[in-house]
């Protein structure tokens, strides 16, 4: 293998690696649930092999109680964040 070969290998391996490394965001508006406490955004985002998603009611969209709800997909996540929200009323 000769060092074109190799910087070629070391540039894929580096592509790979940051790919793994992407986080993936919502471009679209965040679903909104309202409780007893208020209005909240259901906000969500990939977390390596797993999605997580909170409920926000700040500018910031810091979670709600610092709780983070995990799922395998986004959906199944931000279906938790949703049953969060009605068990606080």
């Amino acid at each position: 293998m000769d060092s074109a070969e190799r910087n070629e290998n070391f540039r894929e391996a580096k592509l790979r690696i940051q790919a793994r490394k992407l986080v993936v965001k919502c471009a679209t508006m965040p679903e909104t649930v309202t409780t007893k406490d208020g209005t909240f955004e259901i906000r969500s985002e990939a977390h390596g092999p797993h999605w997580v998603a909170w409920l926000a009611r700040t500018s910031d969209g810091g979670p709600e109680q610092s709780v983070l709800l995990v799922g395998q997909t986004k959906a199944e996540a931000e279906q938790r964040a949703r049953m969060w929200a009605e068990t606080r009323g």
